[in-house]
């Protein structure tokens, strides 16, 4: 079973899009919940508890866009990927702002969702996870739930996206011994940073999307940038 959130603010096309989300889902069992705007799925991840497995968001709202919505699950729900869907060619640059699977013309929904849900699906399975122990306790993560790695004192502080902070006594680099190479950037003696949670580099520090500065040491200064443009590199052949 899967949980898909959908979003949209025109009655009729929302239900449109459930209805093939059954049919072209069928395999997955799906579980849908419907959204009339961007507010009411952030209020329902913030305060309800709610993970989607996935999102379906129209772009072009009142209020919180699609764009807006998918940046804040970005941060709350990393593991839920994301479909946009629109009426407007326009937003096809825009979304690249985001961490997504696909982006649909509403136009095209009937011949594109069947391809659309089995690429989020496969993106979502496909992503590493890591393990790290904490006291007596296993916790694990998938790679875009983590924000950054603080070592302190003998123990390194685990900070994920979601604002939980867990510490563990095995090193920064015990804990990321399986990731994949350009997931995270040493900054400094103390910071490692996932390079997908950079919004963008100052002189001597890392502004993460959730606006938090991550400081850069001189030794580390060249390092971090070449690993600030190595990811937006990622990110324009992305497009």
């Amino acid at each position: 079973m899967i949980h898909i959130a959908i979003c949209d603010d025109d009655g009729v096309q929302i239900k449109k899009t459930e209805k093939l989300i059954r049919q072209k889902a069928a395999r997955f069992s799906p579980e849908t919940d419907l959204f009339s705007d961007g507010a009411g799925l952030i209020k329902a991840v913030k305060n309800g508890g709610y993970t989607p497995d996935l999102a379906v968001l129209d772009i072009h709202m009142p209020g919180n866009s699609g764009i807006d919505v998918a940046k804040t699950l970005n941060l709350l729900t990393p593991e839920c990927r994301i479909i946009f869907l629109t009426s407007f060619l326009g937003y096809a640059t825009e979304v690249y702002e985001t961490r997504h699977s696909y982006f649909i013309l509403k136009s095209e929904l009937p011949d594109r969702i069947d391809a659309a849900l089995t690429k989020a699906l496969e993106d979502r399975a496909q992503e590493p996870r890591l393990r790290f122990r904490e006291g007596r306790t296993i916790q694990t993560a998938a790679v875009s739930e983590f924000l950054y790695l603080e070592r302190i004192l003998k123990k390194t502080a685990v900070v994920l996206c979601n604002g939980s902070k867990h510490f563990t006594a095995a090193k920064a680099e015990e804990v990321l011994k399986d990731v994949p190479p350009g997931c995270f950037v040493r900054c400094h003696q103390s910071f490692w940073v996932n390079t997908e949670k950079i919004a963008s580099m100052k002189s001597e520090s890392f502004v993460l999307l959730n606006g938090e500065e991550i400081p850069i040491s001189r030794s580390r200064k060249k390092e971090a940038k070449e690993a600030f443009f190595a990811q937006l590199e990622r990110q324009a052949e992305a497009r």
